[in-house]
């Protein structure tokens, strides 16, 4: 049995390149989550500043 080293490094290369477009997509989707969290912690603190405004108590606050 032999072990064809080319056929090897084809697929390790392969492999490697899927790896990076995974972390890539996850890299995304990690961006596309902190711009949500920062437009709910926007609209939570529009919230707040309009109860108070309005004279109420703006707790409770959601921990995000």
């Amino acid at each position: 049995m032999t072990i064809d080293v080319e056929k090897l490094k084809a697929e390790a290369a392969a492999l490697e390149a899927e790896r990076d477009m995974a972390r890539d997509e996850i890299e995304i989707q990690v961006a596309k989550r902190d711009r949500v969290v920062a437009r709910l912690r926007t609209i939570w603190d529009l919230i707040a500043a309009a109860k108070v405004y309005a004279g109420e108590d703006p707790r409770p606050e959601i921990p995000l």
